[in-house]
């Protein structure tokens, strides 16, 4: 698997809808962070107080990508990876990854056997 290099340590960022054109700087961190998301398969979350710059992030990512956000759905993206836990969800918040877990395999049964089952009826941990 070829990572993305980032090697561009800043990258002009086209006007796009309400964003106006501007330019980004990425930080050490910032590449750090990306290439690990990259290289996982999973999404980055990103957090941060409002202005911290979260969304030109995503932004600069995307144009170094080639990519425009939120413009496609990849047609083989499997939502269900994203939403059941995964290894590095249960390092970082092992309770809510135990309740997923357990609404999931409630919904599993629930299906094997023709019933539904009200995901919020999981009780875990």
């Amino acid at each position: 698997m070829t990572l993305p290099t980032y090697d561009r340590k800043e990258i002009e960022l086209p006007a796009t809808g309400s964003w106006p054109g501007s330019r980004h700087r990425f930080d050490d961190e910032q590449v750090r962070v990306l290439r690990a998301a990259e290289a996982a398969g999973r999404p980055l979350l990103v957090r941060g107080d409002p202005g911290t710059g979260k969304n030109q992030l995503a932004h600069a990512a995307a144009a170094h990508l080639g990519a425009v956000p939120g413009s496609t759905v990849p047609a083989d993206l499997n939502a269900a990876r994203y939403i059941e836990p995964g290894a590095l969800w249960w390092a970082f918040d092992w309770a809510g990854a135990a309740a997923q877990l357990a609404a999931a395999r409630l919904r599993h049964r629930a299906r094997n056997a023709g019933r539904r089952v009200d995901a919020g009826a999981a009780r875990c941990c």
